[in-house]
């Protein structure tokens, strides 16, 4: 019998953002270079390379934030079980705020930022070890954005269920031969 778990983060979804230089090491080592007016372009370039292979990086702090409250729900759910195992499907609803230019009345789909793979890409770094091991056992995930209702805030419904191939081959055929006709 395969495993599935649901649950519902609330509050707006924080799309993956971009990872940061932490500190300013490579801007004081520019300066410094900028000073020796005696090394070659060639030399300065390769110092940047250098510096920067070894400069660190952070995720920014709203997005932190956002994966730290999600993998506090995605713990909730899982009740202290080990996480999942083998192959997996993910279905995951951002429900997004209603941006005050488009009427509540009109209907429509959000074809505009956050773009879904980063939504993705921070729901997943935030379920690691907790949900699944790793992220890379997802073999078919689904995901939707939608504008918040006068009776749905701000939230993600996720929901992860182990599979197998038979299962998986289904839908995608199932789904393929719906797009055919």
């Amino acid at each position: 019998m395969h495993r599935t778990i649901s649950f519902t983060i609330e509050g707006e979804p924080v799309p993956k953002g971009r990872h940061r230089p932490a500190g300013n090491t490579i801007k004081r080592a520019l300066e410094f270079l900028s000073d020796r007016t005696h090394l070659n372009l060639l030399q300065i370039i390769t110092l940047r390379k250098i510096l920067s292979a070894k400069q660190k990086f952070r995720t920014p702090t709203r997005t932190r934030g956002w994966e730290y409250a999600a993998g506090l729900q995605a713990k909730s759910a899982m009740r202290g079980q080990e996480p999942l195992q083998g192959p997996l499907i993910l279905i995951a609803v951002f429900y997004l705020p209603r941006p005050k230019r488009i009427p509540k009345e009109r209907k429509g789909l959000p074809a505009c930022k956050p773009d879904d793979d980063n939504l993705l890409k921070s729901l997943k770094d935030a379920l690691n070890r907790i949900c699944w091991k790793d992220d890379a056992q997802i073999v078919l995930g689904m995901q939707t954005k939608l504008y918040e209702t006068d009776h749905i805030r701000p939230k993600t419904d996720v929901c992860i269920m182990e599979t197998d191939f038979s299962e998986v081959l289904c839908f995608s055929q199932a789904f393929m031969n719906n797009l055919m006709n």
